[in-house]
């Protein structure tokens, strides 16, 4: 693991990443000093993942998190999408919740721009969905993507998730629990 700072709620390993559950300490450093989070960590981090959209919702993270039971933290936590290649913070995905008793749980994501293209995303989307279902509460794992965002949309068919709806702007997702 690099850097010696304060420990990750959850880390989960997959062949070219590891995903980091960041604690509270880390969500706030990343919106308000992510220069003082990468020196504690110990390696960089992308900022184009970093924008107005996403500091909102590690704000509506943190907020979520104030009560929250601690062990539930990494269903409302983002997860630093660490390459092992380049040792960079490339992006961040996440849960918006906790399966509330046998329920699906919505993911959302993101990653820089420079490492698109290179199946880093799906891996991360796989990674995270494997370690939803070690939980028996979470009966499958789905997001809505825009459709101006087609390529969202190629991440989720490559880690099997199937099309559930279209609607106007968005078509929803899900990948059940495996059988």
């Amino acid at each position: 693991m690099p850097g010696t700072g304060e420990p990750f709620l959850v880390e989960i390993s997959t062949p070219r990443l590891a995903l980091y559950g960041l604690q509270t300490s880390h969500l706030k450093r990343l919106v308000e000093n992510p220069e003082g989070l990468e020196k504690a960590l110990g390696f960089a981090i992308a900022r184009d993942v970093l924008t107005p959209r996403v500091q909102h919702a590690i704000h509506s993270k943190l907020k979520k998190m104030e009560t929250a039971a601690i062990a539930d933290y990494a269903w409302f936590t983002y997860w630093m999408i660490w390459v092992r290649e380049t040792r960079l913070g490339a992006g961040l995905i996440g849960f918006k919740g906790i399966p509330a008793g046998p329920s699906d749980v919505e993911i959302g994501y993101g990653i820089d721009p420079a490492c698109q293209n290179r199946n880093y995303m799906t891996e991360a989307v796989l990674g995270l969905s494997a370690w939803a279902f070690t939980d028996p509460r979470c009966t499958g794992i789905y997001a809505a993507v825009l459709k101006t965002n087609p390529a969202s949309s190629r991440v989720l068919e490559k880690a099997g998730f199937y099309c559930v709806s279209i609607r106007r702007d968005e078509i929803f997702w899900r990948l059940p629990r495996p059988a």
